[in-house]
């Protein structure tokens, strides 16, 4: 699959494009091949909302987090793991489904259930992610994930 929406995040979604794919298989459940792109779709929403796909991204007021999916090290899904594993877009994406395992089962089963791309996009908000105010950004990011749906992603 080749990710066009963005330039510099292209680069970025082709590396840890095989580790969703991954996690998507080991977890079970079978998932056709437009459920698997509004998966992907979804978590890209949020990676482009949490670090703009932008592997060295900090955010270091109030919060320890850092890399891809902006995981904090001070109590979040971070905790434990180094500044660099979690700026290594593969480490990170590994560590991210591993620490979130129950979650992103459950997305993936939202999606075998037939959950659009929005609901898809606000349950990863909401229930992965987890920013201040939640409901709100989970909205927001629902719109960033129909912008790069599916017209944009070529594979």
């Amino acid at each position: 699959m080749v990710w066009t929406h963005h330039n510099q995040s292209s680069k970025t979604f082709d590396t840890i494009n095989p580790i969703w794919d991954k996690n998507i298989q080991s977890s079970g459940i079978t998932l056709d091949d437009q459920s698997k792109l509004k998966v992907k779709t979804a978590i890209a929403a949020n990676v482009l909302k949490e670090s703009g796909a932008e592997t060295g991204v900090s955010n270091t007021k109030n919060e320890d987090s850092h890399g891809l999916y902006q995981m904090n090290r001070s109590g979040g899904a971070g905790k434990g793991y180094s500044v660099e594993e979690l700026k290594d877009p593969v480490k990170s994406s590994e560590i991210f489904f591993k620490v979130e395992k129950k979650a992103f089962t459950d997305l993936f089963q939202a999606a075998a259930n037939g959950k659009t791309l929005s609901q898809l996009t606000a349950q990863m908000t909401e229930k992965i992610e987890r920013p201040s105010n939640s409901s709100a950004k989970g909205q927001e990011r629902a719109k960033e994930a129909e912008k790069i749906k599916p017209l944009n992603l070529v594979g």
